[in-house]
């Protein structure tokens, strides 16, 4: 056992971890792939927070309107 290391149960000598290959080793387009993916997680994300700014809008607007109408209707 490593001192300093955490680790549960029982230890094993023979265990074997994967590694990612080394950069070198990766297909040459796969910078670009990589990039275009997380372009599009960005890209998606932005969409998704604008659609529920443009929802909540649309929430305290009505909420606005609900107040004004009980107003005028009940006197609050």
């Amino acid at each position: 056992a490593v001192r300093g290391s955490c680790a549960r149960g029982r230890q094993r000598e023979e265990a074997r971890f994967p590694v990612a290959p080394a950069r070198a080793a990766l297909p040459r387009d796969y910078a670009d792939a990589l990039g275009a993916i997380k372009q599009r997680i960005r890209d998606e994300r932005l969409r998704v927070v604008l659609a529920a700014n443009a929802a909540m809008v649309l929430l305290y607007w009505d909420i606005g309107r609900m107040i004004l109408e009980r107003q005028d209707r009940a006197g609050w």
